[in-house]
């Protein structure tokens, strides 16, 4: 299985290649070479790069995590297929596990059965060599000297040749060899020539005990080895017995010591040694010999006596005793090649017992760190150690009684599958199980921050009501003082000054007015601003708190299967409930003192309104007073008016001074044209005056509209006040279920603890049993050694005796050999009997002794985790408590807050309609005494156009009397010029005043280019503030559709999950079902399964009241 990838370095270089996944392991390579490869045993977990909680990658990367000698490594590579390459790698990682495992089940089976078939292959060979022996002849050779008849004996012999009957020949002597126990023959030193012999095997049936030691065993092709034997030159009779001594070769390093003892002199029953067939038997052997065997080593020389014998004629063998010797040798080659296979097997066997016990080393590594990681857990949960069996008593009750903790591990069901007892595939789950486990204290750490963060903004709310209030307060004393200095101004007798004196004074309170319009709007367009930005938050937090809230319903869903057996948990909750209600009485009597509070605000708000309509009369008497003002103006223009009546009259009754007339006449047409002049730039102070309502009316139109959008944001951010409160009691209630959850959890962790020392206990009373069985088969073994002692002494008895036979007759020399070599026989047997005993019982005696030094630091190690679990409960249960106190103490505060921050919005908003109401009724004042203005003024115009007509009139009927007044002119024409200087002073006097009124309507043209300039800035960040409008409505479309993405993923979570459970609940009630089984189980797995069920127990148990 191939897949293409890229791997990734830390410093972010990547490289091409290949993955291979093989029985072997994985294998790194590129086109041209293989980069590296990683057998399957140094591979500690494989995961999707996005699951970690340190470090995560993207969906298409894949962590392999490598145990090296420096420690676990982890190898980032990239998919070129993108993420379904990544689950298809974890698939097939996953297939190639479960067929090795099955695999190896498979061998260990087939291995039993070639054993099996080795063992009755060679018991076979052993029945049929005893027959052939039985049923050949017995060819002995006599010979002149005891000592030839021995060497001889000894050769034509079928028993091994061994320590002890090596040391029954008085001319050889046993050196062992280096580091091995293979034998090393030595006779005279002073011998220079060699005599070849073999040594071969011949009942190999103990080979197959001991041949899973040998390795790399070099066998000669006829299965003999040559042996170097040192005799005397060419002599036809006599030969002196040589002496042996080799060094084996790097090929015989391995060989057990037992295999070397096997070996045997092999040589023909009728052979001849003699000087001829000397020569060219050690011309063929000697370079066999010594390519086998190395270079030849002697050893210093050993001070014997030299013997000499002489070999006698002998007769050729008949044709029956070769064929039986090439039948035996047949036999024997067969034996030696059915031995060579057994050996093989056996090698290959030994070799997949390293394996098996590299990997229980592995598996046992594997539960510690699984104890280890227990052991984390449960210094969490809370300590009930005082009130456990109660309230496992009342768990059991609750449950209805059918749970029950397993007094053995065989009262479990069948096995749990492979995916769930391998280490190698149950790693990568439990690193999922810590990721989960800190992703969820991370959410946790994040609502504290948030919850940190809200009750942070609850005190800047609080210090901006405050800061509200204090304003409120100086802009009341500010209106007091200005309704007291307008109550105390009084105002000059004279006409002109106090009409001037008014105008400057309704100039002061428009400028003052149009200064409070302003600052108000500045602080509407901060308030905007403001409440802009806090939206902005609010709808970051409402998303934030809607993925917490995802969240917290994919940890929901996970949580309601252990809902539904921790149902006895509803009794605390019902306390937690009392306890909250108790927590909203004082909320009510809090909210009872604010109400009161804002009864004493309303107060004072009101006391503030009589204070504006005191000052609202007040500027009545002065608009009255105005008016009276205004009517004396309109007393003087009579008064002028009739002045010129008066001056008509006089140039009618003046006939004489026609001439004067005229000038009167032309200078009355100048005041006319003044008059027009007059008329039209009143028409154009109106106009300006029009001009000014109908921007006042556009910026009270736009004021009005900002605070329609200002009155929309703050019902919008009450409503996600609301929602966010909401939340926040969602959260409250997600957080006490993960509460009980986690406590399910830890003292579920505790009762697997306690069924693990069950289950421990329970291997400890075995391993007793067994070592009771151990010793009965020890104190056996002792009784059957001391027999066997018995019968070696009675047959070294009769050995005695035969030698002593032996030396007094020489005639009976066949049978005594005969009977000296069925005695060496027995012999042999009974000491290899003896010594098979004897390594028995030190093996069993060493396995007790191990298996109690075992038991003793189990013991002990388990005794000191049981105390550090204690201990630890105690103080997680300390550290819970104090956290709980603190959470509920947060709760309340933030409880309070968030009412203040209720009651404060409340009254705020009040206070705000308030303010709002007087802004329009003072408005509204204003337009009605600007229109009640504009008619007097029109009224007065009018009035002037009536009086210049009357006088026109007046003027055309005097003409006629002037004739008659002719006389009379001269006599008042010095009254006249009088006169006219009189009112040529009043025109100078209206002229100033004209001129002055001039400079205050340009006054006003430069306050209103002002109030023009601020309303475009007005508008242009009326237009910012639709952009950042824009820009958020955006963000939010950005923001939902990640919330979308998430929810999708949480889908797909939610729907592994319901898988994952789903196949436990299979797994559950198929346990279920086979409890009573009586198939033997795993040690391991039934450990596994008590301890299981004995945490479901006291997760029950835990949750109750």
């Amino acid at each position: 299985m191939q897949h293409d990838i890229v791997l990734i370095a830390p410093s972010g270089r990547e490289q091409p290649a290949v993955l291979k996944i093989s029985s072997t392991g994985v294998i790194l390579a590129t086109e041209d070479q293989d980069l590296n490869r990683f057998p399957f045993e140094v591979l500690k977990k494989w995961l999707p790069s996005n699951t970690r909680s340190k470090n995560p990658g993207p969906e298409d990367c894949l962590d392999l995590q490598i145990s090296t000698d420096r420690g676990a490594r982890d190898l980032r590579m990239r998919c070129v297929r993108g993420p379904e390459a990544v689950q298809a790698i974890l698939k097939d990682l996953s297939d190639t596990v479960k067929l090795l495992v099955s695999a190896e089940d498979k061998l260990d089976e087939a291995q039993t059965e070639a054993l099996m078939q080795a063992g009755s292959l060679l018991q076979e060979r052993d029945s049929l060599s005893e027959s052939k022996k039985e049923e050949a002849p017995q060819h002995l050779t006599g010979m002149s000297q005891q000592e030839s008849m021995d060497v001889t004996a000894f050769g034509a012999s079928d028993q091994p040749l061994t320590a002890t009957s090596l040391h029954q020949v008085p001319h050889i002597t046993l050196v062992p060899a280096s580091k091995t126990i293979l034998a090393q023959l030595q006779v005279n030193p002073s011998l220079s020539s060699t005599q070849p012999t073999s040594i071969n095997y011949s009942n190999l049936a103990s080979v197959s005990d001991t041949s899973a030691q040998v390795e790399n065993v070099s066998v000669p092709p006829y299965g003999a080895i040559p042996v170097h034997i040192v005799g005397l030159p060419a002599a036809p009779a006599v030969v002196q017995v040589p002496q042996y001594h080799f060094t084996p070769s790097a090929s015989l390093s391995g060989v057990h010591p037992v295999t070397e003892m096997s070996f045997q002199l092999l040589a023909d029953p009728g052979m001849k040694i003699n000087t001829m067939t000397q020569n060219n038997f050690e011309t063929n052997t000697v370079a066999a010999a010594s390519a086998l065997m190395g270079p030849a080593s002697y050893p210093p020389a050993v001070q014997q006596q030299s013997v000499q014998h002489t070999y006698l004629p002998q007769t050729a063998p008949d044709n029956a005793v070769r064929e039986q010797a090439v039948a035996e040798r047949a036999i024997q080659e067969q034996a030696v090649a059915e031995a060579q296979d057994a050996a093989r097997h056996a090698l290959e066997h030994s070799q997949a017992l390293e394996g098996e016990l590299v990997e229980l080393q592995e598996q046992n590594r594997f539960l510690e760190d699984l104890v280890k990681r227990l052991s984390t857990e449960v210094t969490r949960m809370t300590a009930k150690s005082v009130d456990g069996n109660d309230r496992e008593e009342k768990g059991t009750a609750a449950m209805g009684g059918d749970l029950k903790v397993p007094s053995s591990a065989s009262d479990e069901g069948d096995p749990l599958p492979g995916w769930l007892r391998d280490r190698r595939l149950l790693n990568p789950l439990l690193t999922a199980y810590d990721e989960h486990v800190t992703a969820l204290e991370q959410q946790l750490g994040d609502r504290t921050e948030g919850l940190d963060h809200l009750q942070k903004q609850v005190e800047a709310v609080v210090s901006e009501n405050e800061r509200l209030r204090a304003e409120l307060e100086q802009q009341r004393m500010e209106a007091a003082a200005s309704f007291r200095a307008a109550s105390t101004g009084g105002g000059d007798v004279g006409a002109v000054q106090q009409r001037l004196a008014l105008m400057l004074e309704e100039n002061e309170l428009l400028r003052r007015e149009n200064d409070l319009m302003l600052t108000q709007q500045a602080g509407l367009q901060e308030e905007l601003q403001r409440l802009h930005s806090t939206l902005e938050e609010r709808a970051i937090e409402v998303l934030a708190a809607a993925q917490e809230g995802a969240a917290a319903a994919r940890q929901l869903q996970a949580a309601e299967e252990s809902e539904r057996k921790a149902w006895a948990a509803v009794q605390d909750l019902e306390s937690r409930l009392a306890r909250q209600v108790t927590s909203v009485r004082g909320a009510e009597n809090h909210a009872l003192s604010l109400e009161e509070e804002l009864k004493e605000l309303h107060q004072s708000l009101s006391d503030e309104r009589s204070g504006a309509t005191v000052a609202r009369n007040a500027l009545d008497e002065l608009r009255q007073a105005h008016a009276v003002l205004r009517a004396e103006a309109d007393g003087m223009q009579i008064r002028g008016r009739a002045a010129l009546e008066g001056q008509a009259s006089l140039q009618a009754e003046l006939v004489a001074v026609r001439d004067r007339y005229e000038a009167a006449a032309s200078e009355s047409q100048s005041t006319s044209r003044e008059n027009e002049q007059l008329r039209s730039a009143m028409h154009i102070l109106e106009s300006r005056l029009a001009e000014f309502q109908r921007k006042d009316i556009e910026v009270y139109g736009r004021i009005k509209e900002a605070m329609e959008e200002a009155e929309e944001a703050r019902l919008s951010r009450d409503s996600a006040l609301l929602g966010q409160r909401e939340l926040q009691k969602e959260v409250e209630v997600l957080r006490e279920r993960l509460a009980s959850v986690r406590q399910a959890a830890r003292d579920s962790v505790y009762a697997e603890l306690q069924q693990q020392l069950h289950a421990s206990a329970e291997k400890l009373r075995l391993a007793q049993e067994d070592e009771t069985k151990a010793q009965q088969e020890a104190s056996e073994l002792r009784s059957a050694n001391e027999r066997l002692q018995r019968e070696m002494r009675s047959v070294a008895s009769e050995l005695d005796s035969l030698k002593e036979e032996l030396g007094g007759s020489l005639e009976s020399k066949s049978r005594l050999s005969y009977m000296s070599i069925t005695a060496m026989e027995k012999f042999q047997a009974l000491e290899r009997e003896r010594d098979e005993a004897c390594q028995k019982l030190e093996s069993m005696e060493r396995r007790l002794d191990r298996s109690r030094r075992d038991w003793q630091l189990e013991k002990q190690a388990l005794e000191l985790e049981l105390r550090d679990m204690r201990q630890k409960t105690v103080e997680s249960d300390v550290q819970l408590t104090n956290r709980r106190n603190e959470v509920m103490g947060l709760t309340r505060q933030l409880d309070a807050a968030s009412r203040e921050l209720q009651a404060a919005l409340l009254s705020r908003s009040k206070v705000d309609e308030d303010a709002r109401m007087q802004m329009s009724a003072m408005r509204s004042e204003r337009d009605q005494e600007i229109r009640a203005l504009a008619a007097k003024l029109e009224s007065t115009v009018l009035s002037c156009n009536r009086s210049v007509a009357e006088a026109e009139r007046v003027m055309e009927a005097k003409e006629a009397m002037l004739a008659r007044w002719k006389e009379e002119a001269q006599a008042i024409a010095g009254k006249l010029e009088r006169a006219l200087k009189e009112h040529k002073q009043q025109f100078s006097v209206q002229q100033s005043e004209l001129s002055d009124m001039r400079l205050q309507c340009q006054a006003m043209q430069q306050e209103n280019n002002v109030l023009v300039n601020e309303i475009n800035e007005l508008r242009a960040a009326v237009a910012q503030l639709e952009k950042i409008i824009d820009e958020g409505d955006s963000r939010g479309a950005q923001l939902g559709m990640q919330l979308m993405a998430a929810q999708g993923r949480e889908e797909e979570l939610q729907q592994e999950i319901k898988a994952m459970q789903s196949m436990l609940e299979r797994a559950r009630m198929a346990t279920s079902n086979k409890t009573n089984s009586p198939i033997r189980q795993d040690p391991l797995m039934e450990k596994y399964k008590a301890f299981k069920k004995t945490a479901s127990v006291v997760a029950i148990a835990g949750v109750g009241p």
